[in-house]
């Protein structure tokens, strides 16, 4: 499986890299929505985990992209219950509100591959 990660921060991203690697195969990574968008265009990938706040592209934009390639969603958020109820709120995606644990994020991409893109939201 090849999945794309997509967080500003790089400490985060090379933990998740850690976490999902050794269940799941290669991960990608990028820092930025420019860098997400370039990936897309030239790699095929299986799933996108996301950071809500992605600098220079937000997440709509690239959700839209996800969308139109088939590929499932998680989209990591801060938790905020009321920016995860926003009517940009993403239904088309897991959504994974931080804090979470390594087994969680690993459940969340076993249920974003099994169910691909149908609307799923585990943190209701």
């Amino acid at each position: 499986m090849r999945i794309l990660l997509a967080a500003p921060d790089r400490d985060l991203l090379r933990c998740y890299n850690i976490i999902l690697d050794e269940a799941f195969g290669e991960t990608v990574t990028a820092f930025d929505g420019t860098h997400v968008l370039a990936l897309l265009a030239d790699t095929d990938f299986d799933l996108c985990i996301l950071d809500r706040d992605l600098p220079r592209v937000g997440h709509a934009e690239i959700r839209k992209k996800l969308a139109e390639k088939g590929i499932p969603a998680i989209v990591l958020t801060n938790g905020d219950a009321e920016q995860d109820a926003s009517p940009e709120a993403l239904p088309e995606a897991l959504v994974l509100p931080f804090p979470f644990s390594p087994d969680e994020m690993r459940a969340a991409v076993r249920l974003a591959t099994e169910k691909g893109t149908e609307p799923v939201n585990d943190h209701e």
